[in-house]
């Protein structure tokens, strides 16, 4: 996958693939990122785990890791997950609180849909967490729509909880 460069505030964006030198940074960002949403049902890291390690699952099934890098310090990532032949899901997309309103978020999940159609995905699904309104706004604006809202039970550090947790969605052309 080529490199991705836009400028984000008069510094150049570089979006591109994780590296094995990037995992401890992206980790952290994660880590960060998920205690800063405390409406967010991911509060406990273990959850998922590793972002690192799971971006080897999702290379290995024809999706990505990405990382976007501001004159070398992470400000954001993002993941692209197949679901089956046809359909992949846009996860894990993190900015670094201090890159935030940036175009950095826009700038991931464009790169991740450009690979996406390069993989020949007809479409790309995300879930996103009520409370994220921020990210709703930019899903809809890149052309997102609402597939549904669910009630989502999970177990966060042994108690019960429900998200209200929006599904969208989005057509992409073939390449």
């Amino acid at each position: 996958m080529k490199h991705f460069s836009k400028l984000a505030m008069d510094k150049e964006l570089v979006v591109r693939v994780a590296q094995r030198a990037d995992a401890g940074e992206i980790d952290h960002l994660y880590k960060q990122s998920i205690r800063c949403n405390k409406q967010g049902f991911v509060q406990d890291f273990n959850f998922h785990g590793s972002l690192w390690k799971r971006s080897r699952e999702w290379r290995a099934a024809g999706g990505e890791l990405l990382v976007g890098r501001i004159s070398n310090a992470l400000a954001g990532i993002g993941a692209l997950s197949p679901i089956d032949s046809r359909v992949a899901e846009i996860c894990k997309l993190h900015v670094s609180a201090n890159f935030q309103r940036r175009g950095i978020g826009e700038a991931i999940v464009l790169t991740l849909m450009r690979l996406a159609q390069s993989h020949n995905f007809e479409e790309v699904q995300l879930h996103v967490t009520q409370s994220q309104q921020s990210a709703i706004r930019l899903y809809q604006r890149l052309g997102f729509e609402d597939a549904e809202t669910v009630q989502y039970k999970t177990t966060v550090f042994g108690v019960e909880r429900t998200f209200e947790t929006l599904y969208m969605s989005k057509k992409i052309a073939s390449a």
